[in-house]
């Protein structure tokens, strides 16, 4: 596996959020609380785009039906839907990433 940087630390920030394609996905890198993360970017429910979700700190909530998700976990609160997927960042040198296939 080989590391694919998203993007270098400096620039994160609360409130951070990108929009990231990474093998054949589309992803949603954001910042809350001085931690990134970075989930799938459509809910899991319906297929709402979450990239104006709203944030409760560590909790995103769907914009088309309020469904709440923990950002550490992706589990909603309610068990309305499945699983929110929230995927593994690396910290490498002065950037963040993912383990990437491609070479």
């Amino acid at each position: 596996m080989a590391y694919r940087p998203l993007e270098k630390l400096i620039n994160l920030h609360d409130g951070y959020r990108r929009i990231v394609h990474h093998q054949g996905r589309q992803l949603l890198l954001l910042q809350e609380g001085g931690t990134p993360y970075l989930i799938d970017r459509h809910c899991p429910h319906a297929g709402q785009v979450l990239d104006n979700a709203r944030l409760d700190g560590d909790v995103l909530i769907c914009p088309k039906h309020s469904i709440e998700f923990s950002l550490h976990t992706g589990l909603p609160k309610d068990s309305v839907c499945g699983a929110l997927t929230v995927h593994a960042l690396i910290y490498e040198g002065n950037s963040v990433g993912v383990e990437s296939k491609e070479r």
